[in-house]
C-alpha cells in the first residue's frame, strides 16, 4: 500500500517552478464506457407489440362476444318455434 505524507517547498522556489510528481501503486486502470441500454427502435417495437396484442385480444372479444348473441338468437328462435307448435 502507498503511504501518505506531505511536502512542503521551501519558499525561496518561486510559485511557478515547483511541481508536482505523482506515483501509482500500479500501473493498472479500468475502462468505462457509456451505451444506451434501450434504443428508439426497441422501445417503438414493444410499443407496437403491445398495441398489436391488445387490439388482437380486442377483436377476439368482439366476435366471441358475437358468437354469442348468435348463439342466444338461435336458442331463442328455437324455444318460440317449439312453443309456437305445442300451442296448436
Amino acid at each position: 500500500m502507498c503511504e501518505t505524507f506531505t511536502y512542503e517547498l521551501p519558499d525561496c522556489v518561486p510559485c511557478k517552478h515547483r511541481s508536482v510528481q505523482i506515483f501509482f501503486s500500479e500501473l493498472k486502470y479500468t475502462y468505462i464506457e457509456a451505451e444506451e441500454a434501450y434504443t428508439l427502435l426497441s422501445l417503438m417495437c414493444d410499443i407496437g407489440g403491445a398495441l398489436g396484442l391488445i387490439l388482437g385480444s380486442t377483436m377476439l372479444t368482439f366476435c366471441e362476444f358475437g358468437d354469442f348473441l348468435f348463439t342466444m338468437a338461435v336458442i331463442w328462435i328455437k324455444a318460440r318455434a317449439s312453443v309456437g307448435v305445442s300451442e296448436k
